[in-house]
C-alpha cells in the first residue's frame, strides 16, 4: 500500500505544474467536455506503464530518438504558441470562435501536446528511476498510484475547464488567455531547446 500512496503523491506533485498540457486541457474542456481529459488519462496510463516497466528507458538512452522528439516538440510548441499569440493580437473572438480551428483535430492535438510536453520527459526519468525500488506486486501498486493521480488530476482540471468555460465567453478574456498560452508554449519550446 505504501507503493500505491507514494506513486499517487509523487505523480500528482509532478503534473500539477502549469505547462502546455494542463493549459490545453483547461482551455479546451468547455467545448470538448470529456474527450480531452480521457485522451490525456489514456496516454498517461500508457506512458506511465512504459516508464514503470522499463520500456521508456530504451528511448531515453537513444540520443537520436531523443533529438527527434526534441525537434518535433520544439516545432509543435512554437507553432502552437505563435498561433495563440496571433489569436491574441489579431482576433477578438468568443470562446466558440476561438476553438473552431482546432476542433477537427482535437484528439491529434491532445496527443501531440501530451507527448511533446517537456514535463513528460522529466517524468520519464523520475518514474523510471523510482520504479526500480519496487518489484513484483509493489511495482504494480506504484504504477496504479501514478495512474490514479493522473485520473484524479485530469478529471479535475477537465471539470474546472468545463465549469469556468461558461464564464469565459468574452473576447477580451480570450485575448488574455491566448496571450498567456503563447508565453507558456514559447517558453517551453525554448526550455526544450536548451535542455
Amino acid at each position: 500500500m505504501k507503493a500505491l500512496l507514494y506513486g499517487f503523491i509523487m505523480h500528482i506533485a509532478q503534473i500539477v505544474a502549469i505547462g502546455p498540457q494542463n493549459i490545453f486541457v483547461l482551455t479546451n474542456s468547455y467545448r470538448h467536455k470529456i474527450v480531452i481529459p480521457v485522451v490525456c488519462i489514456l496516454l498517461d496510463c500508457i506512458m506511465i506503464f512504459c516508464m514503470t516497466f522499463g520500456v521508456m528507458s530504451a528511448f531515453a538512452k537513444n540520443i537520436y530518438v531523443l533529438q527527434c522528439i526534441r525537434v518535433c516538440g520544439v516545432i509543435f510548441l512554437l507553432k502552437y504558441g505563435i498561433s495563440a499569440f496571433h489569436r491574441a493580437i489579431y482576433k477578438s473572438e468568443s470562446l466558440d470562435a476561438v476553438q473552431k480551428p482546432i476542433e477537427k483535430y482535437i484528439i491529434l492535438n491532445t496527443i501531440f501536446i501530451s507527448i511533446f510536453n517537456p514535463g513528460v520527459w522529466i517524468d520519464t526519468v523520475t518514474i523510471s528511476t523510482i520504479s526500480l525500488e519496487y518489484d513484483g506486486v509493489s511495482r504494480w501498486l506504484f504504477y496504479l498510484g501514478n495512474v490514479a493521480s493522473s485520473i484524479v488530476w485530469f478529471a479535475a482540471i477537465g471539470f474546472l475547464g468545463y465549469i469556468f468555460g461558461k464564464f469565459l465567453q468574452s473576447a477580451k478574456v480570450w485575448r488574455y488567455i491566448n496571450f498567456g498560452t503563447g508565453i507558456v508554449m514559447v517558453f517551453m519550446a525554448i526550455k526544450l531547446i536548451f535542455n
